[in-house]
């Protein structure tokens, strides 16, 4: 923010903490239901090969310094799931993958000197293994 906005967060913060504000919407009990339901979701093999071939993009790109773990896939995995279980679906598709594609790995890439000079972000690097991996036909 600038100077005169974080100001103004710090005097607003001095008698309240916007966090007592916050309501219920889901108890405990709710959450892990959704849980289990979003483990429940099902990622066919070639789905499962999409993720996995964009990370392997992101460990083999010049433009990258450190690509995703197999960790961060993990995490790209559950998180579609969890995309896949907001809009009602029992299965994975590639393009819930590539919704939450550049959110869960941007901050798990380290770009490399050349990228940096350049200019690029790592959300910019996302976009190009977005656009070079290919992606499966599911049918």
């Amino acid at each position: 923010p600038e100077v005169k906005e974080e100001v103004h967060i710090l005097q607003s913060r001095q008698t309240q903490n916007p966090l007592d504000l916050v309501q219920r919407v889901a108890g405990p009990e709710e959450i892990l239901k959704m849980q289990e339901q979003v483990r429940e979701i099902y990622a066919a093999d070639v789905v499962c090969e999409y993720a996995a071939n964009l990370a392997a993009w992101t460990r083999s790109t010049p433009m990258l310094r450190l690509g995703i773990s197999p960790r961060g896939t993990l995490s790209l995995m559950r998180m579609a799931k969890a995309a896949a279980f907001l809009i009602n679906k029992e299965y994975v598709v590639p393009e819930n993958i590539q919704s939450v594609f550049l959110d869960v790995c941007a901050h798990r890439v380290l770009l490399s000197s050349k990228s940096r000079v350049g200019g690029m972000s790592a959300r910019d690097v996302l976009e190009t293994a977005l656009r070079e991996v290919p992606v499966p036909g599911i049918g």
